[in-house]
């Protein structure tokens, strides 16, 4: 159920000894780096076609970022053989960019280190994929540990997830652990259901309906409760 924003306690943050992120669109802008990802492998596959990059980015922005065909659609255009379909989509997920923080994330990874308190990623996305992109963000020096997942959104947390967080951190576990995360229902609804207590970032109106729940616009208006 969606109400209107409330206020955030004062003791909301009380006794939060461990802190978990998610990555993409949380941390860091996930789009930005797709994109300086793309231009990259289009950049090396130039050969195939002087217009490659030019019609990969018009069919990328007429069907968007969630859309699973783009390269298929551009080589058909193009009339170049699908077999490079396979090899573009397999360099692209093997390919790291620039990434782009998203405003306050390295102040507020700063601050919560300085408070001593424990820090974590949880993402969803393969180690093979998100290490080098974790470690090109620069938050690599802030985390005490990484999750990672399948490749495949899934619900956080999952049963591995729940039992590895169990074994890694010395404290107690969910009751003094926060999570924060930009999808309400992958990242907080799960994390919410086993006890633990849950940051939604998101512009979106309204707050989920949960006294272990808060909703912010960004990480930056989080530094003023730590």
């Amino acid at each position: 159920k969606i109400l209107k924003k409330t206020m955030i306690s004062k003791f909301f943050f009380e006794n939060i000894k461990v802190i978990g992120f998610d990555f993409d669109d949380t941390l860091v802008d996930e789009q930005y780096s797709a994109i300086e990802r793309w231009h990259k492998v289009l950049k090396e596959y130039s050969f195939l076609s002087p217009d490659l990059a030019k019609t990969f980015f018009k069919v990328y922005k007429q069907k968007g970022a969630s859309y699973k065909f783009h390269v298929d659609d551009t080589l058909a255009k193009l009339n170049i053989d699908r077999k490079f379909v396979k090899k573009i989509v397999s360099k692209f997920l093997k390919t790291n960019g620039k990434e782009s923080l998203l405003p306050g994330a390295l102040d507020l990874l700063g601050l919560l280190k300085k408070r001593g308190i424990k820090i974590g990623i949880i993402t969803d996305g393969k180690k093979a994929r998100q290490k080098g992109r974790i470690a090109e963000s620069g938050v690599s020096k802030f985390v005490d540990f990484i999750y990672y997942g399948n490749g495949k959104k899934e619900n956080k947390p999952s049963e591995a997830i729940t039992k590895k967080l169990s074994r890694l951190l010395k404290v107690s576990f969910p009751t003094q652990f926060l999570y924060i995360g930009n999808e309400l229902k992958s990242d907080i609804v799960g994390m919410l259901l086993i006890g633990a207590r849950a940051c939604w970032v998101t512009k979106e109106k309204g707050v989920f309906k949960n006294k272990r729940a808060i909703r912010v616009k960004s990480l930056k208006n989080l530094l003023k409760y730590f």
